[in-house]
């Protein structure tokens, strides 16, 4: 319990600072093909993204941007989400 605790005030912290989440779709020539952005953690809804993906694809690559509310942006990540 007190492990959750900490857990859910480190999550509450993380919301306070964080200002966006961007994701860019990014293709083979890794270029980006679009852009998404959510105003923050409680809003980023994955299957917002999957509804952008080509029916073509199975799967897209993400590199997404974190935003803290002081304008500073964190080392891209990547995440892939299936179709």
């Amino acid at each position: 319990l007190r492990q959750q605790l900490r857990l859910q005030k480190r999550q509450r912290k993380l919301q306070e600072l964080l200002a966006s989440l961007d994701f860019a779709a990014v293709g083979k020539d890794n270029a980006n093909s679009w852009k998404h952005s959510f105003d923050s953690q409680a809003t980023a809804d994955l299957n917002a993204l999957r509804s952008k993906i080509p029916a073509e694809q199975a799967c897209q690559w993400f590199r997404v941007f974190v935003k803290d509310k002081a304008g500073n942006f964190n080392e891209p990540c990547w995440i892939p989400v299936a179709k």
